[in-house]
């Protein structure tokens, strides 16, 4: 079995052997808990974009970014939807009031992409000669690596008892945790006295975001076994971000940088989504949605990136990134 195909089978495994609720759990309002399992398959996308080699020979004076060859963007377009999976456990106080806990795991987003050249590659510090061997290059790699997981505990009042009027409506508060890890590695090679040599710029960051989070959940009972629900949350946090960043020249024999910062800064969180569920037995229900993610203000590895050449600029951690995830689910929901 390939590496594809593998990786997409693996939270349907999980799903038959975990349990789990979401926002928009199904079990009979005759029972008082409830477990589920879902799939979870997410894409990522969005970033600012970083500039990561330039060819010389392709530079235009008279045209801004001209000779770009290899930037951030497009490794980010590279991500494909990963798999992961949700587990998590709710309890039913009564008819309006229940409580629930989840925790979310994504497959780590990879991607990789090479530039070359005939020795006319450069990375653009803002000074070009700062290193020997990102100037002059003959191939320039970067490999950038992103991991997503989530915890989450919410209680939910409903104005509405939920799966029994034909529209039900019901608030959600809750704290919530959500840790985002990226790793990014651009390699610069090149001749030197007709031997190869590589050199590596590295950057890795956290981000642990620890808040609270409020929404709404809409259902829509179609029938007595079909729902739809709508979900919106909105979320702050406070972001304990950490960088470590190393810069090593000459065949990756002199480092020119090598450190680690940390702060902490306010984030933002938007998570939405749809779902069709379907009441197969009381105590068992399968259900399918599409979910979107939004963070804002946090630290992704690329956006470390620092062309400036004094030193006592290099080691701030920016917190600018607002990453976009959003996918399918698929899981099922036993009660009792």
């Amino acid at each position: 079995m390939n590496h594809a195909a593998s990786k997409f089978l693996l939270p349907l495994g999980i799903l038959s052997t975990f349990s789990l609720v979401a926002d928009d759990d199904d079990y009979s309002r005759n029972n008082q808990f409830g477990i589920l399992a879902e799939a979870v398959f997410l894409k990522r996308t969005k970033g600012q974009n970083e500039t990561l080699a330039v060819d010389s020979s392709l530079v235009d004076p008279d045209v801004a970014g001209s000779g770009k060859v290899l930037d951030s963007d497009s490794l980010i377009s590279r991500f494909s939807y990963e798999p992961g999976f949700r587990v998590g456990l709710s309890y039913i106080y009564d008819r309006k009031s229940s409580f629930e806990s989840n925790f979310m795991l994504i497959n780590e987003w990879k991607s990789q992409k090479t530039a070359a050249g005939d020795g006319t590659l450069y990375f653009p510090f803002r000074e070009t000669y700062y290193t020997n061997d990102y100037v002059d290059a003959d191939v320039a790699t970067a490999k950038y690596s992103s991991r997503l997981y989530s915890t989450e505990y919410n209680y939910w009042r409903g104005i509405t008892p939920r799966y029994e009027n034909y529209f039900g409506f019901s608030f959600i508060v809750g704290l919530r945790y959500i840790d985002l890890r990226e790793h990014f590695n651009l390699a610069y090679t090149k001749t030197v006295d007709e031997m190869l040599q590589t050199s590596n710029y590295k950057i890795g960051t956290k981000n642990r975001m620890i808040g609270a989070q409020a929404g709404a959940d809409l259902q829509w009972n179609a029938t007595k076994t079909l729902s739809w629900d709508f979900f919106l949350k909105l979320g702050g946090f406070f972001n304990l971000g950490e960088q470590s960043t190393s810069l090593r020249d000459n065949n990756n024999t002199t480092t020119i940088r090598k450190f680690q910062t940390n702060a902490t800064a306010a984030s933002s969180m938007l998570e939405g989504g749809l779902s069709l569920s379907y009441q197969i037995l009381d105590c068992i229900n399968i259900h399918t949605g599409f979910e979107l993610l939004f963070l804002g203000g946090l630290a992704l590895a690329p956006d470390q990136i620092d062309k400036n050449t004094a030193a006592a600029e290099t080691s701030r951690l920016k917190f600018k990134g607002d990453p976009l995830f959003y996918g399918f689910y698929v899981g099922v929901v036993g009660s009792f």
